[in-house]
């Protein structure tokens, strides 16, 4: 996808638009997916705005082009929840291939700072919701960028610039640090601003949506990641010894790794119930990522510790969830599909071929003598990458010991809520 920014002496396109009760329509579809972050659209003045486009086309949209971009990403993530689209391309990218060419540039002049930061916002979701996660990490940073020059992750007195302005500051800010978090993890890159800097008041306490319980139990699947890869590959490392050696882990880091696998069959349980409801997202990565994320870590701990998986319906639930995405139109579940597809192949030739509890810790002397030469096995580079890539530097023995020094009380009622 290629396009080319328009000339600051160049006349907008405002050809092929939707009647304007077609378009209130798109926009409707756009805000009710787009719920979360709907500090990414002013109400009532976005409505407004598209009024007054189409009483003067022409003039609206030349004289605000960072407004008419802004308004042309939302008709094209209306266009992608809308029926019958027979579009060539991801759905709705000839709204967004035309906004493109009006996204504010990096001059930062910027008449409306927070239009221009909900703008780039906006892009970069469609970037990611297509698997252009570079082009989406390069326009979430610029918007990020934009906030901090403006001071936006500073808390804005009231008494000062107004409350309306306070609060749609703070709004846009942390819509925008949420997708920057999202979108830079994604990609391995750090984020761009460290939470100490962070004065902005934050938003109100987090309902309890079912967007909202995702999210929290998305985040015990991620943060127990780094255990599920030390486990792993040691299991690897030793997949060729007969008999096959057992991965110790301690109850405690079974514990850990059971609220993740419970918590994973949660997110598809509860993203079966959204498609059952028609509230499937087949276009925003979140509820995909989610649905990955869990996929990923099951498959894992199948070849770890089986016999923490005592539901074993998760695989048709992840067959069923991808489909309905593949079936609904997203361009990305088929990739994701097929390699997780490619993950269980390889995962599959490192199964024992007999049936075997694996994973909790067996008795103190057997574990000795099947000890693991530590010192020679940590110097692995393998461990130095994950270190370096947002593990803290710890190695897999200092990983697994802080685990099992973890009161998991909390974590254990989490994922049972």
């Amino acid at each position: 996808m290629q396009w080319t920014p328009l000339g600051p002496n160049e006349e907008v396109d405002i050809s092929n638009l939707p009647h304007r009760d077609h378009t209130l329509f798109l926009i409707g579809a756009a805000k009710f997916y787009l719920n979360n972050y709907l500090g990414l659209i002013d109400e009532p003045e976005f409505t407004k705005g598209v009024y007054e486009l189409y009483e003067g086309p022409a003039e609206k949209a030349n004289s605000s082009r960072t407004w008419y971009a802004h308004f042309l990403l939302v008709l094209a993530y209306g266009k992608a929840y809308s029926k019958g689209n027979n579009s060539k391309g991801p759905p709705g990218s000839h709204y967004a291939l035309r906004a493109m060419t009006m996204l504010p540039d990096m001059s930062g002049l910027y008449a409306d700072p927070v239009l221009a930061v909900q703008t780039l916002t906006l892009a970069s979701m469609w970037f990611q919701s297509v698997d252009m996660r570079i082009a989406a990490y390069y326009h979430i940073s610029q918007a990020m960028r934009t906030c901090i020059m403006e001071g936006m992750h500073r808390h804005m007195p009231e008494q000062i610039v107004g409350a309306k302005q306070s609060k749609r500051a703070c709004v846009a800010f942390w819509a925008i640090y949420t997708m920057e978090k999202e979108f830079s993890s994604s990609i391995g890159a750090p984020s761009a601003l460290q939470d100490e800097a962070i004065t902005a008041k934050p938003p109100s306490q987090m309902n309890s949506s079912v967007d909202a319980v995702n999210m929290e139990l998305h985040c015990v699947v991620l943060s127990t990641r780094p255990l599920v890869m030390c486990a792993l590959q040691m299991h690897v490392e030793n997949s060729d010894t007969f008999p096959p050696v057992v991965v110790p882990l301690t109850s405690t880091v079974a514990s850990l790794l059971s609220s993740c696998v419970e918590s994973a069959h949660t997110i598809l349980n509860m993203l079966r119930s959204l498609d059952e409801e028609g509230l499937l997202d087949s276009f925003l990565p979140f509820q995909l990522d989610a649905a990955y994320s869990s996929a990923f870590i099951l498959h894992l701990i199948k070849l770890i510790s089986p016999s923490l998986l005592q539901d074993q319906s998760w695989p048709h639930d992840i067959e069923y969830i991808f489909d309905r995405m593949i079936a609904s139109g997203s361009v990305v579940a088929p990739v994701r599909k097929l390699e997780l597809q490619q993950l269980e192949n390889a995962m599959a030739a490192l199964i024992p071929s007999t049936e075997q509890s694996w994973g909790l810790a067996p008795r103190a002397g057997y574990v000795q003598e099947q000890n693991f030469a530590t010192d020679d096995y940590f110097r692995d580079p393998f461990w130095h990458t994950i270190a370096s890539n947002g593990v803290s530097g710890l190695l897999p023995q200092e990983i697994l010991d802080l685990a099992d020094r973890l009161d998991v009380e909390d974590v254990a009622s989490t994922s049972s809520q």
